[in-house]
């Protein structure tokens, strides 16, 4: 879902006969994916909402027709009741598991939310430092490519 890459070359000296490692990043690109949709998810969750409900109609409507057969009698009364109580409990099983699935998709799209959030921050916090952004929080590019103003690094010490 998340894929983060970073690259830099601390510790590297300037050149080839500079073999002091370097104390700080002259070059650094930070690189992200992130693979979740929080809006379809969302969507999802209101659809799961409107199925729970159309489940809970219909089971209505099944305990209903149960009501009107009590008084019938018969074999085919007695098969038709069978069958509206076998299908009123599968209409009781699908809302249940309608209901987990969206308990589900709602924890994970807070979830997300979260993440979004802190990748934005962190966009938001680099581009105040002067780094580069080249995308947005579903897929993003953090760089510089000279030594970093005295402000960023405490940007970069928080960071890594």
């Amino acid at each position: 879902m998340n894929n983060v890459t970073a690259t830099s070359d601390a510790g590297a000296g300037s050149g080839p006969s500079d073999t002091e490692p370097r104390s700080y990043f002259t070059n650094l690109v930070i690189r992200w994916t992130f693979a979740a949709d929080i809006n379809a998810t969302q969507a999802a969750d209101a659809q799961f909402q409107s199925l729970e409900s159309a489940l809970e109609s219909a089971d209505g409507d099944i305990r209903d027709a149960m009501h009107l057969m009590d008084d019938q009698h018969g074999k085919t009364a007695i098969d038709a009741t069978n069958s509206l109580q076998t299908l009123s409990e599968t209409c009781a099983d699908v809302s249940k598991d309608a209901k987990n699935l969206r308990t589900a998709l709602s924890r994970y799209a807070s979830a997300m939310s979260v993440v979004r959030s802190r990748y934005e921050g962190f966009i938001s916090e680099a581009s105040a430092h002067g780094m580069t952004v080249k995308g947005d929080y579903r897929n993003c590019s953090l760089s510089y490519e000279d030594r970093p103003p005295v402000a960023w690094s405490g940007f970069v010490d928080r960071v890594f």
